[in-house]
């Protein structure tokens, strides 16, 4: 049997599925977490792009959420 691909988040690894964009993925994670920095691979992917910028098999993604304080 073939292995599933997978992809990395966090350090985590996740099983991949074909077309998965930066903006699912978040949804997923937390969808009441509206602010957050995505890297892939080391490059820094504008919210703007969310939404087309689809996760490859073996990408390393890292997510970190931006939380104000008082």
């Amino acid at each position: 049997m073939p292995e599933r691909p997978i992809f990395t988040l966090n350090d985590e690894l996740r099983p991949w599925q074909a077309g998965l964009t930066v903006q699912e993925l978040l949804h997923e994670l937390d969808p009441a977490m509206p602010i957050a920095v995505v890297r892939i691979d080391g490059d820094h992917i504008a919210r703007k792009d969310w939404s087309t910028r689809a996760i490859a098999a073996g990408e390393q993604v890292r997510v970190v959420y931006i939380i104000a304080g008082g």
